[in-house]
């Protein structure tokens, strides 16, 4: 990782200061080919601002770039112009890549109603050596477990109404969330008017290790989300063997299959405690090892990583760098 501080602020002067972030990643470009030698290829990590970036600096070096779009929901408000079409800048920066990439299917949709060409899907990917199964602790109660940005677009408010209506019929179940927002306090006293406060474990921020421990002693995970171009916690949940319950909600339906969860319509507490009472009366139909399998044939480094060197070649030989 390479790192140039510069100033930079909001776009409606200057561009946010857009020449001076250009000169800094530059300076990083050269310091990462002073230690490692020559880069063939530019890599940007959603087009605004790594995209537009990659434009400028694909000028200034003859380096291809290309991009993959993580934004969601796709396209945000800051992508658009006031006629609901992709802002020039942006425009360029998709139209000058060498290849646009999609998380999912559905993203890819989304892309190219935006009038994005050349778009591929290749999903992330999980460390599957760090993200794995372990047995759970015994224990008679069922244990959800939950973890995302604590806001709305999260599904958080129909997550805690579904689950107070699977408490009613399931007095063990808990559920433990991760993750912290401006809304956190707003839906702790929700848990607390809903009288399931003695139900709900909120552990704030979490890191990747104590995240890993939660993903590994619950028995399955859930996500009530708005909308997901990808949504990497589904893969991280049955990278460890769990079962998961997610939201039709774009991406999550290619994820979710009979063999690792359900999928149920977003903003529906009732379908949503359904799906969640299903799972505790049903555990015993969902196969950790075979919950790993489908992840490791999908979402794994050994499965994704092929798929991006054979891009990185394809447009390394398609799009030779201009020295």
């Amino acid at each position: 990782m390479y790192y140039h501080p510069t100033f930079t602020w909001t776009q409606h002067i200057a561009q946010g200061n857009l020449e001076g972030v250009v000169k800094a990643n530059l300076s990083n470009l050269k310091a990462f080919e002073a230690d490692f030698g020559p880069v063939d290829l530019i890599h940007a990590q959603t087009a605004r601002p790594a995209g537009i970036i990659a434009k400028r600096l694909s000028d200034e070096t003859g380096i291809p770039f290309c991009i993959t779009e993580h934004t969601g929901p796709f396209p945000d408000k800051y992508s658009v112009g006031k006629d609901g079409k992709l802002k020039p800048a942006l425009k360029l920066a998709y139209d000058s890549s060498a290849q646009n990439i999609a998380e999912s299917h559905f993203q890819k949709q989304r892309m190219q109603a935006q009038g994005i060409s050349r778009v591929t899907v290749i999903p992330n990917f999980v460390e599957e050596d760090f993200f794995k199964c372990s047995l759970k602790s015994d224990s008679r109660a069922f244990r959800f477990f939950s973890l995302g940005y604590i806001h709305p677009k999260k599904g958080f408010d129909t997550l805690l109404a579904a689950f107070k209506l699977v408490v009613s019929e399931y007095e063990s179940a808990s559920l433990t969330i991760g993750g912290t927002g401006e809304y956190l306090e707003t839906y702790r006293q929700l848990t607390a008017d809903a009288g399931i406060l003695d139900k709900v474990s909120w552990l704030g921020e979490i890191n990747r290790e104590e995240a890993l421990h939660q993903y590994q002693n619950c028995d399955a995970f859930v996500l009530a989300s708005q909308y997901e171009a990808l949504g990497n916690v589904f893969l991280e949940a049955i990278a460890c063997g769990k079962p998961i319950i997610a939201t039709k909600c774009g991406a999550p339906e290619e994820t979710v299959n009979e063999t690792n969860g359900v999928a149920v319509e977003k903003n529906n507490p009732e379908a949503l405690s359904k799906a969640m009472l299903y799972l505790i009366n049903n555990i015993g139909k969902y196969d950790s090892r075979q919950i790993r399998q489908d992840f490791m044939s999908r979402f794994s480094s050994q499965a994704v990583m092929p798929q991006l060197y054979s891009l990185y070649k394809n447009i390394s030989s398609l799009h030779p760098r201009q020295r």
